[in-house]
């Protein structure tokens, strides 16, 4: 599967972070993720299970999930499985093993390997076929209901970022500069509209690095959004710590805040230690710092720092930094590296974000729980109507000893002094007008979405595209489980139509063992007038074992960084 997380990633880092897995909300993501990955497995596999059935090919068992069985029964000649492991499946055919194409020759008719070469290729293809339906049906379902999307409106930019150097065209084929704002709402990119920032994201990143895409936006105006006339020109550029293209996308955030008793604001820390020799470790920042604020200017999120960092050119600045319920005053200069024609400024800060508690009412629900003054707030989640929130803390001087988590009634009694501050990404509901609407944006999407997985598996080739972008089940899961715990039915159901999309699609690439392969062998077979030698596909099958698994657990490395390490 490919990278379904990496819009994610690409995220601003302020964001609530997820409920631990175990917690009570947590049971709507892993819900979410079993019948997720349940009914996608059923469709494709019901698919092939169908047309072998429609051409007279005799199937054997017909299983949901993986493993051994748990639940069984016989009808006809099939036997139907639910297996323990609910995660994959299979249709089990007479005549046909993947791994052991040599099987002896028969004349029966309800043998696989007997039936012609178009009714094998349509059972092969019908589950990835079964695969777009099923996302068509969803995508319909979620458009004409309503669905929440991320606003396509430009958060902090940062300069000499991509948006930052957005260009117009003018008289004389020449460029002028029009670099984009925070707050400018993207219509469309390369000429296509966009509902979301994902799709803002995944064109930059199928466009590759240092190739152009054109945005035409529209401008916060006199209170409303005002479209400008013509579209600018953004140059994408590398994303090494993603391997993908980007144009130094950050999100629009809406500050949401809670009056739960306590202070909480957010806050820049410092992820890991500094590397020694860089700016940031010469001037003694520590792993668990928090940049309070620099040059006398409070900081509330990374891309403040950046636009901070990037102006002072180099000169040294003054940051005030908490530390152990002490605040230091430490001066940083930060180095000045040449890229191309362009100056970027670093002080080798790792960066993430936290909730220090400043202070907090002692006769507070969440003082009666164990939160106190100094504790820091590692995940902070409403629920879905936010008549509660969960929250998730340490002490950072005993980070072992005091880690819990704890759920409290959001009821708006606390002092008016006192807030806990939420920086959220702005959404916005995308509703059909009746349902033959829905179908066409569900068909929009489809298309949409089908042709990036070929985009971007042409980077994968390239180069463009860097395998770090790669993402597993495990990956996939965790998204999974984020969003329906997180969002609507609605968005779930898109999501899941989204996957499907890509798991359609990924099926029709010609890779040993998967659907594809299997097709471009029928293929041959229909050019030449008789199979494939089973020693030749013997050899393939296991090869394609070795570059799936190879890539499953590269791209399995990749989930785990970004769960939970840095990327």
């Amino acid at each position: 599967m490919l990278a379904l997380g990496d819009t994610a990633a690409w995220a601003f880092q302020g964001m609530p972070v997820t409920l631990g897995f175990l917690s009570i909300e947590a049971a709507y993501g892993w819900l979410g993720v079993i019948f997720g990955f349940s009914s996608l497995i059923f469709v494709h596999e019901m698919g092939h299970f169908l047309l072998a059935k429609w051409n007279g090919v005799r199937v054997h068992v017909f299983s949901i999930g993986m493993g051994p069985y748990v639940l069984s029964f016989t009808k006809g000649e099939t036997v139907y499985v639910l297996s323990l492991v609910p995660v994959g499946g299979y249709v089990k055919m007479a005549g046909q093993d993947d791994l052991r194409p040599d099987l002896p020759e028969n004349k029966d008719p309800h043998d696989y390997r007997n039936k012609k070469p178009g009714q094998k290729a349509a059972i092969l293809a019908a589950g990835a076929i079964f695969n777009l339906i099923y996302a068509m049906v969803l995508f319909t379902l979620a458009f004409y209901q309503g669905v929440e999307m991320k606003t396509p409106r430009v958060g902090d930019v940062v300069p000499d970022s991509p948006l930052a150097q957005a260009e117009a065209l003018a008289e004389g084929d020449t460029y002028v500069p029009r670099p984009l704002q925070k707050g400018d709402l993207i219509l469309s990119v390369n000429g296509e509209a966009v509902k979301s920032d994902m799709e803002v994201l995944l064109a930059a990143a199928g466009s590759g690095p240092g190739n152009p895409v054109w945005i035409t936006y529209a401008r916060p105006r006199y209170g409303a959004d005002q479209p400008e006339r013509d579209p600018v020109r953004v140059i994408t550029r590398n994303d090494a710590r993603f391997g993908a293209a980007t144009i130094g996308w950050f999100p629009f955030l809406v500050e949401h805040q809670y009056r739960l008793g306590f202070d909480a604001p957010m806050r820049v820390s410092v992820a890991s230690d500094p590397k020694a020799d860089s700016p940031a470790g010469k001037a003694g920042i520590m792993k668990g710092d928090v940049l309070v604020s620099v040059d006398g200017e409070a900081l509330t999120n990374v891309p403040q720092l950046m636009n901070k960092i990037r102006a002072a050119e180099g000169k040294p600045q003054q940051f005030a930094v908490m530390r152990e319920g002490e605040t230091l005053d430490l001066t940083i200069a930060a180095e000045e590296i040449t890229e191309g024609d362009k100056k970027v400024y670093l002080v080798g800060l790792p960066l993430n974000v936290c909730h220090p508690v400043l202070k907090i009412d002692p006769s507070s629900e969440a003082y009666a729980l164990g939160l106190r003054e100094g504790y820091w707030l590692r995940e902070v989640n409403p629920n879905r109507d936010e008549t509660a929130i969960t929250l998730a803390f340490y002490d950072p001087l005993d980070p072992e000893r005091t880690a819990q988590t704890i759920r409290i009634k959001n009821d708006g009694s606390g002092p008016e002094d006192m807030a806990l501050s939420i920086y959220l990404e702005q959404m916005h509901v995308v509703k059909a007008d009746g349902v033959f609407e829905a179908l066409g944006m569900a068909w929009d999407d489809l298309v949409r979405h089908s042709v990036s997985v070929f985009t971007i598996l042409r980077g994968l080739l390239t180069g463009n595209v860097s395998p770090k972008s790669l993402s597993s089940a495990v990956g996939i899961g965790k998204a999974t489980f984020d969003v329906s715990m997180d969002s609507s039915f609605m968005k779930y159901l898109w999501f899941i139509a989204f996957i499907s999309v890509n798991l359609g699609v990924l099926q029709f690439v010609p890779i040993p063992l998967l659907d594809g392969w299997h097709l471009l062998m029928i293929l041959v077979e229909k050019l030449k007038g008789g199979p494939v030698a089973p020693r030749i596909q013997e050899g393939f099958q296991y090869v394609g074992l070795f570059i799936i698994l190879s890539l499953l657990i590269y791209a399995t490395k990749n989930d785990l960084m970004r769960i939970f390490g840095q990327p």
